[in-house]
């Protein structure tokens, strides 16, 4: 995170894309890394763009989500 964090300091935007995978996940705080990354260029006011798959259902099984926890995360992620 210390990288990701570097990084995101030096944007002018960010950018994130949901779609039916909820990503790696950080051991300390239990979230993606694409969640943390999100949370922290909004506390830092960065204008964020989201793209975000409207309909997970669409997608090819192996795109998306099958633990029911991640699947949970994803979820409260997308809203």
């Amino acid at each position: 995170m210390k990288y990701i964090k570097m990084m995101i300091d030096e944007c002018d935007f960010y950018i994130v894309i949901v779609a039916g995978k909820y990503g790696s996940i950080d051991k300390a705080s239990g979230k993606s890394y694409t969640e943390l990354e999100f949370e922290y260029a909004k506390s830092k006011g960065i204008p964020i763009t989201s793209i975000v798959h409207d309909d997970i259902g669409k997608l090819i099984s192996d795109k998306t989500e099958d633990d029911k926890k991640r699947k949970k995360a994803l979820e409260e992620f997308r809203n």
